[in-house]
């Protein structure tokens, strides 16, 4: 649909009410293409501009889905998490403001970014396809014109004119419209390119924060197993010590090999030094017989 038209009650053009019936809107533009015809107004640019608005109107309203989209326009139409307005330069802009620019956005505003993007994409498949239209039929007129031109019997010269005018007429309002709409495929094709862009940024940021989540998972989860590794080290020290204080020494000594230090004197033994197996402690000979009380008569 023409930028112009949303600015201006396609209704009012033709004299009807938006509960008019499609039988009514065809009767009232016959009626007024008739009057507002730019051969019975001197084929001047003011008549010729109100017949192609006109034509404008009729082709929008006639069609149940262009009339349908140009009614949800007037009545400020509102898409899920988003309102659109139509410019007078023909291009759609999404007007919503949303928190998450700021904040970097989640999964759900990436999902209506995509369904966005989709949305724009279909809206700019169907103004190239009615651009396609009408190139079609402004060469078909073209075509009618060529023939028009050459001599035939069966039409008078008068008709023929007429008919070629009423054609050329009608190729300007289709390139008008052509025009208008090439400016909204321009415009749409940026606003896509940018909501593309935009939904590549906060594709990035979900997975930087998604990246950064995972990290501190595994920092917090390091760091209760090193204090739960902490907290077994204590509880097995303080058993160690419980044993220790209690153990009478009377388990059995075993004898290990290489160098050791003596738990009760001091002494670094080089070859070997015994082992209580009741509370780990290592002793040298002579303290382990001590501990025993193998020197003294009793334990300690």
């Amino acid at each position: 649909m023409a930028a112009s038209q949303s600015s201006k009650n396609l209704y009012a053009v033709l004299g009807l009410t938006s509960t008019a019936t499609k039988d009514e809107i065809r009767e009232r533009y016959r009626t007024l293409a008739l009057e507002r015809h730019p051969d019975k107004n001197g084929g001047t640019a003011e008549s010729t501009a109100a017949f192609q608005e006109l034509n404008d109107a009729y082709e929008t309203l006639i069609d149940p889905q262009r009339r349908q989209r140009y009614d949800e326009i007037q009545s400020g139409f509102q898409r899920q998490g988003s309102t659109w307005t139509h410019h007078a330069a023909g291009s759609y802009s999404n007007t919503a403001r949303s928190e998450n620019d700021e904040t970097g956005g989640n999964t759900e505003d990436e999902e209506v970014k995509e369904l966005l993007v989709m949305e724009l994409s279909a809206a700019l498949a169907r103004q190239v396809a009615e651009d396609t239209r009408l190139e079609a039929r402004i060469k078909f007129l073209e075509a009618e014109i060529e023939r028009l031109r050459q001599p035939d019997d069966s039409k008078t010269p008068y008709q023929r004119a007429v008919e070629i005018r009423a054609a050329e007429v009608e190729i300007a309002c289709l390139n008008s419209k052509r025009l208008t709409i090439e400016n909204t495929i321009e415009a749409m094709e940026e606003v896509i390119m940018t909501h593309i862009m935009e939904l590549h940024r906060m594709r990035q940021r979900n997975q930087a924060r998604s990246a950064q989540e995972r990290a501190e998972e595994q920092l917090r989860r390091g760091q209760e197993r090193r204090a739960e590794e902490a907290r077994a080290r204590q509880a097995e020290e303080a058993r160690r010590r419980a044993n220790a204080a209690s153990c009478r020494h009377k388990a059995e000594w075993h004898r290990v090999q290489g160098q050791h230090q003596c738990t009760e004197c001091g002494a670094v033994q080089k070859r070997f030094a015994f082992k209580c197996l009741g509370c780990k402690k290592v002793a040298c000979m002579e303290c382990r017989r001590v501990l025993t009380g193998e020197g003294t008569g009793k334990s300690r």
